[in-house]
């Protein structure tokens, strides 16, 4: 509420390792990956409840598209919710990096094989672009078109070597 200039510590859920955060636009509401849970606020990071639990997953990236619809990355998959993160299956396999959506039915997720795209809400990815040496870490989009996507060179660590970004102004097509 006021631009930043402060700051609290919410301890309960420090104990939860937070990773990322999603926050529904609009909402109180929001997400938090860890290692084995999803957390869920409903009053802006006040309080936190445990919504899904696998201590065998490590859950990265997350992303709503609206209260109910989400996808979450693991080290091995890429998982979605239509119940608010009760409930998760499979939608991608492969080491997912980062997850953008530009509306509600079109997304694209930075993988180690390339951009993926759906235009149905996660149902079906299909290859949207692909490099023989780049590994991506992140896809962001501004607008509907506008889309920028960046990694390094597959077999080396970043950000000892050079970092490769490519760009689209029209989704990918």
């Amino acid at each position: 509420t006021d631009g930043g200039n402060s700051w609290n510590e919410i301890e309960d859920l420090a104990e939860n390792f937070p990773y990322t955060f999603a926050f529904v636009k609009g909402s109180q509401l929001g997400f938090c990956s860890s290692k084995g849970k999803i957390l869920k606020t409903l009053n802006n990071g006040d309080n936190w409840t445990v919504v899904y639990e696998d201590e065998n997953q490590f859950f990265s990236e997350i992303f709503f598209i609206n209260e109910t619809i989400g996808f979450v990355a693991t080290e091995t998959e890429l998982l979605k919710t239509v119940d608010g993160g009760l409930s998760w299956n499979s939608v991608f396999s492969g080491a997912v990096r980062d997850i953008s959506f530009v509306s509600s039915e079109i997304g694209f997720i930075a993988t180690d094989k390339g951009i993926f795209k759906t235009t149905n809400q996660g149902t079906d990815w299909v290859l949207n672009y692909h490099s023989e040496f780049i590994d991506f870490n992140t896809v962001a989009f501004q607008g509907l078109e506008f889309g920028v996507a960046a990694g390094h060179i597959m077999g080396t660590n970043f950000p000892n070597n050079k970092g490769y970004v490519v760009v689209t102004e029209s989704q990918g097509d």
